[in-house]
C-alpha cells in the first residue's frame, strides 16, 4: 500500500496537477458555455420557447403583475411564454441562442450570486419580488437586467386582450369605416 502511494506522490508533481486543474477548467468553461448557448428542446404547442423558459417567464412577469393588482389580470391568467414564444421564433438563431442564454443565466442567477440554492422560478414571489427590486436599485449590469426583463414581461402582458381592455387601450380605427370612392 506504501509502495503504491510513494509511486502516485512521485508522479503527482506539482506541474501536473497544475496541468491537471488548468484542463479540467478549460473543460468546465467550454461545457458551461455550450450548455449556455445550446437551443433547448420547445415545449408542446410552442416554437421556440422550452417549458422551463415559459415557466420562468410566468415567474418574472408574476412580480410586476401579481395576483390581486390594479388591472384585475394577473400574469399567472396571461399566456406571457406564447407571445414571446411567437416573437422569438421570427428571430434568428444567433439572436434566438441570445435570449435563450439570457433566460438561463436569469434562472441561475440566485444560485450563482450564493442568494438562494434555488433557481429564480422556484422562489416564492415574495423572494422574487425582492431580487428585482434589488436589481433595480442597484447600478450597472443588474439595473439593465431588469429594465431587459421588465420588457420581455411587458410585451407578452399587454398583448393580452383582457389586459388592453382593462387599461381601456384599443387598436384600429373606429368602426365602421367610412367608404371612399
Amino acid at each position: 500500500m506504501s509502495t503504491s502511494l510513494s509511486v502516485l506522490r512521485a508522479r503527482l508533481t506539482r506541474r501536473r496537477l497544475l496541468a491537471l486543474g488548468v484542463g479540467v477548467g478549460a473543460l468546465t468553461i467550454v461545457g458551461s458555455v455550450g450548455w449556455l448557448v445550446s437551443l433547448p428542446t420547445p415545449a408542446p404547442g410552442r416554437q421556440a420557447l422550452s417549458a422551463r423558459e415559459s415557466e420562468l417567464l410566468v415567474r418574472l412577469a408574476e412580480v410586476w403583475f401579481p395576483p390581486g393588482n390594479p388591472l384585475g389580470v394577473a400574469a399567472a391568467d396571461v399566456d406571457i411564454g406564447g407571445e414571446l414564444d411567437r416573437v422569438l421564433a421570427l428571430l434568428s438563431i444567433r439572436e434566438q441562442r441570445a435570449l435563450h442564454a439570457l433566460l438561463r443565466v436569469v434562472d441561475q442567477l440566485p444560485r450563482a450570486s450564493l442568494s438562494s440554492t434555488t433557481r429564480f422560478s422556484e422562489l416564492p414571489l415574495p423572494e422574487r419580488r425582492a431580487l428585482i427590486v434589488g436589481w433595480e436599485a442597484s447600478a450597472g449590469p443588474k439595473r439593465q437586467l431588469a429594465g431587459v426583463l421588465r420588457l420581455l414581461a411587458g410585451l407578452s402582458f399587454f398583448e393580452d386582450e383582457r389586459v388592453r381592455l382593462a387599461i381601456g387601450h384599443t387598436f384600429g380605427c373606429p368602426l365602421p369605416l367610412p367608404v371612399i370612392g
